[in-house]
C-alpha cells in the first residue's frame, strides 16, 4: 500500500509539473504557414516529460517532429522528417511549456526562437513566439475532437 502511495504521489506531482498538451490542434492560416494542424504527446522520463510534437499542413503529409525532454538542458535535436537540426532547451512548470532555441545551425544568420505554450480554459493550444523581428505573436488554436 505504501509502495502504491509513493508511486501515485510521485506521478501525480510529476503531472503538475507541465500542462497535459497531449491531443491534436488546429492553427489558422498566418502570414508565415498554411492552415496547420499540431500533434503533441508526453510521457514521463525520470523527472520530467519527453514531448514529441507534429505538425502538418491540413491536408498534406508530415511537415516536421520534434521530441525534446522538459528538463531544462540545451540539447541539439533533429527534425524526424527532415533532418534539419536546431539547438533547444525545454522547461515546464503546472501552466505552460516554454522552448527556447537555435535555429539555421548550418547557416551564418542564426535564428533565435522561444514558445511559450499553454492551454486556454476551454483547452485550447495558446502559443505565444518570439518572431525574429523581436515581434512576439500570439496564436490560439483549436483542439480537435479525437
Amino acid at each position: 500500500m505504501k509502495f502504491y502511495f509513493l508511486v501515485s504521489f510521485f506521478l501525480s506531482s510529476l503531472a503538475n509539473a507541465c500542462p497535459n498538451l497531449t491531443g491534436t490542434y488546429l492553427c489558422q492560416k498566418s502570414d508565415l504557414r498554411g492552415e496547420s494542424l499540431y500533434t503533441y504527446s508526453q510521457v514521463p522520463v525520470g523527472d520530467h516529460w519527453q514531448f514529441t510534437m507534429t505538425a502538418k499542413l491540413v491536408g498534406m503529409d508530415i511537415a516536421t517532429s520534434y521530441q525534446f525532454v522538459t528538463d531544462g538542458v540545451e540539447r541539439e535535436l533533429t527534425d524526424g522528417i527532415t533532418g534539419t537540426k536546431i539547438l533547444a532547451t525545454a522547461t515546464c512548470d503546472s501552466s505552460a511549456l516554454t522552448i527556447v532555441g537555435t535555429a539555421n545551425l548550418d547557416k551564418p544568420n542564426k535564428i533565435k526562437f522561444s514558445e511559450i505554450l499553454s492551454l486556454s480554459p476551454e483547452g485550447d493550444l495558446e502559443d505565444y513566439s518570439d518572431a525574429p523581428s523581436g515581434v512576439t505573436l500570439y496564436e490560439l488554436c483549436k483542439r480537435q475532437s479525437n
